[in-house]
């Protein structure tokens, strides 16, 4: 049986491989480095810390824990809502919408390990490197 560009078999095939490249590619990738997203890329989700002891705490007063979701950045009740994200080859930028209602600096960028095990942050001033805690996001 023959097969041509123009016959229903063909793009009902080319749409269910292009489904599958879409479904399965991370949304940085599809868009590249330098563009521009809504949210957090999957594999910087979840909770990090220095301190393994804190993970899964609701918050403590030492704001030890980093909790990175698909829309906010911060330490326990310290958060930052996401406006937008940018991939780049060193890890991603972020621009949170404005807050005044406390002084604490939001990480502006984030790195990931080449194990995606430990995160590095920095707020221009200096780059922490925490470890993932375990069962969280990534």
């Amino acid at each position: 049986m023959e097969t041509r560009v123009g016959d229903p078999g063909v793009f009902a095939q080319l749409s269910i491989l292009v489904g599958i490249l879409l479904c399965c590619t991370p949304a940085y990738a599809r868009v590249g480095l330098g563009n521009v997203l809504t949210t957090v890329p999957p594999e910087y989700r979840g909770e990090w810390t220095n301190e393994q002891r804190y993970c899964g705490q609701p918050g403590d007063n030492l704001d030890s824990v980093l909790t990175v979701t698909a829309d906010r950045v911060g330490y326990y009740e310290n958060t930052w809502r996401v406006r937008r994200v940018r991939v780049e080859e060193n890890g991603i930028f972020l621009t949170y919408w404005p807050r005044t209602d406390f002084t604490m600096y939001a990480p502006n960028h984030l790195r990931l390990s080449r194990d995606g095990k430990r995160i590095f942050t920095s707020d221009d001033r200096v780059e922490v490197g925490t470890r993932r805690c375990p069962k969280s996001g990534g």
